[in-house]
């Protein structure tokens, strides 16, 4: 069994604190998934999106997406630490101590302390919840003045316009609701493309050298930035 089960729930939590100047009292606190993504941000702020993570999540769909940004920022770096996200998101307790222990033995060593810390954590969480605050009331005033118009019915000219409007905010979601689950779906083919390379690099001894030269040409395609992708596309 790895030593990373045999480190305490006080010792982890003692750290986070220290680090993110945080108040979290007991591993479940930490359920989120965001107090993970802003010690990353520490060490990594050019692979962790911090403006990304939603520091006051509540939601089953707000928890998943930081676990899932994660998963994706722990395999960018090259850290071995699987995030079962399924899990996870139903707020096991035994599940977040697994998780928290592994990231615990992982990164501990690298950052020791809060004298590490670069930023004021309280501020960089303040400035990111602040963003998240601005996205979600554009968003509910987009929703509110729409709904506003077809409830403004002497405005319309007719029946027919308040249902096609009504029809309109239908599709809307609609759509963003494949989106999501399209997006999903390439991330877990992505993924499982990523596990094969990581598999490859765990027989290496055992493989050519030209497969394990083309197993680490696609996995520089996969960690990508969005910048970089650009310039890699215009030289074909």
């Amino acid at each position: 069994m790895s030593s990373a089960y045999f480190i305490g729930k006080k010792q982890i939590l003692d750290w986070v604190n220290d680090i993110l100047k945080s108040h979290y009292k007991t591993i479940q606190d930490l359920s989120s998934g965001s107090a993970f993504l802003q010690i990353l941000h520490i060490m990594y702020p050019k692979i962790v999106n911090i403006s990304r993570v939603h520091f006051e999540a509540t939601s089953v769909y707000e928890k998943e997406k930081n676990f899932k940004l994660l998963q994706y920022c722990l395999d960018k770096i090259g850290a071995k630490i699987f995030v079962d996200v399924k899990n996870l998101i139903k707020g096991k307790p035994m599940h977040t101590l697994e998780l928290s222990q592994q990231f615990f033995s992982k990164f501990a060593g690298q950052l020791k302390s809060s004298e590490g810390v670069a930023e004021d954590p309280i501020l960089v969480r303040r400035k990111a919840m602040e963003q998240h605050r601005k996205r979600s009331m554009g968003t509910s005033y987009q929703r509110g003045a729409l709904s506003q118009s077809i409830s403004r019915s002497g405005s319309l000219e007719s029946a027919a316009e308040i249902a096609a409007l009504k029809d309109k905010l239908v599709e809307t979601e609609r759509v963003a609701k494949a989106v999501e689950r399209e997006k999903d779906f390439y991330f877990g083919k992505l993924r499982q493309v990523e596990i094969l390379c990581q598999n490859l690099e765990d027989i290496s001894s055992d493989v050519s050298s030209e497969v394990m030269d083309f197993a680490a040409r696609i996995k520089s395609i996969l960690y990508l930035t969005y910048e970089e992708s650009i310039k890699e596309d215009s030289k074909f």
